[in-house]
């Protein structure tokens, strides 16, 4: 399952070989306009592409050969471009609504802080992503701080160097945006190294050659050992090289999900927990759909609060929790001594629901009137 911020990725580094590539053949500018016209169909992140632009093209347009007529026109049409998407005006909004939200930012795993006491930082505290990448940033914010605001030949665009601190400080505040800070830095790292074989020629060729030897050795390693490949445990626990750094594919339960989508035939809504959401709708083949999902996004901070209270303990069985019974066909929820007993209580003492599975990662629930009628006597009674 592809997600669009891996899309966004790639969009973000394809701007900035547009623009790289663009200071010498002012022509290729131009590919930024399709650009950006598909990045805002797929995140709202192509608002980052706008401010690049904005930076790279007018405020600091280092060494480009562009005429100013060319590249306000340039910039003029990637801005129209982003307007050909489905949500009209209101997607320009969505990011800052989003990035500046205290609940997605506080209760989300993904927009914690790497730094906070959330659970999802501390197990992202144990990743090779993090541990690896935290000293790249540091050094590339350190050169581009050494780079200083002027421009001169041989040193990275002024926008771009910008781009790489604002990107820093946006991955020490959201843990999402790691990413991105290290894909945008490795640019600037990769310009500073390659002046190391100037001063080092024998010694630097003798580490291209084990740079080779080692890369290489990595994709073996990934095409023979599967993808992505353990190579060590911290106690209890696996670190897996390009495992998502919150080790969110380890939690998912696939397997049940596959099972009450093939096994038990069950279709339409499944009440669940929000981070087996878009799992529900993989794993099912489209043919389940969760009532909130790792999207909550799109849903709002009051709809995600208002379900995140029905299915939790200490929270009231109120009329949210009974509209989303109603309109359920299956539950997925964690195990009960995870603050989920009375929704737990409430489904065992329902005769209209019976219990298909129980396990480490969730308990799972279906509407006896949900299976097919040759398959109702298998169900507990």
């Amino acid at each position: 399952m592809l997600r669009p911020h891996l899309l966004a990725l790639c969009s973000v580094l394809g701007l900035w070989c547009i623009t790289l590539l663009g200071r010498e053949r002012p022509r290729l500018l131009w590919l930024a306009v399709p650009l950006m016209a598909l990045w805002a169909n797929l995140h709202s992140s192509f608002i980052l592409g706008i401010a690049f632009l904005t930076f790279d093209l007018l405020i600091f347009p280092d060494g480009h050969r562009a005429s100013s007529r060319q590249r306000i026109g340039v910039l003029v049409s990637s801005i129209a471009a982003t307007v050909l998407q489905p949500h009209g005006l209101g997607l320009f909004l969505f990011p800052f609504q989003l990035g500046l939200d205290p609940v997605f930012t506080n209760r989300v795993m993904e927009w914690v802080s790497p730094f906070s006491s959330n659970v999802s930082a501390m197990w992202f505290r144990h990743t090779f992503t993090f541990w690896v990448g935290l000293p790249l940033l540091a050094l590339a914010l350190l050169r581009a701080l050494q780079q200083g605001i002027r421009h001169s030949k041989g040193k990275v665009p002024r926008a771009a160097r910008l781009a790489i601190v604002v990107a820093i400080a946006m991955a020490l505040l959201q843990q999402r945006h790691f990413v991105l800070a290290v894909l945008l830095s490795s640019p600037l790292l990769g310009l500073w190294l390659s002046h190391w074989p100037r001063i080092w020629p024998e010694k630097m060729h003798r580490a291209r050659r084990g740079a080779v030897v080692v890369t290489s050795a990595m994709v073996l390693m990934l095409l023979f050992s599967g993808y992505p490949a353990s190579i060590g445990r911290i106690p209890g626990r696996d670190i897996g090289w390009r495992r998502p750094g919150i080790g969110w594919s380890t939690i998912m339960p696939r397997t049940p999900i596959t099972i009450l989508a093939t096994e038990w035939q069950v279709r339409g809504a499944v009440l669940c927990e929000y981070e087996f959401g878009s799992t529900v709708v993989h794993a099912s083949g489209g043919r389940l759909q969760p009532t909130m999902d790792s999207r909550n996004t799109v849903y709002g901070a009051a709809l995600f609060l208002a379900h995140q209270s029905a299915i939790s303990d200490g929270g009231q069985l109120d009329e949210e929790l009974e509209r989303l019974l109603a309109l359920a066909n299956a539950v997925l929820i964690r195990p009960p001594e995870r603050q989920r007993k009375q929704l737990t209580q409430r489904l065992a003492t329902d005769g209209t629901w019976a219990l298909v599975h129980v396990g480490p990662l969730c308990q799972g629930w279906v509407r006896r009137t949900a299976v097919p009628e040759n398959l109702r006597p298998s169900l507990a009674r």
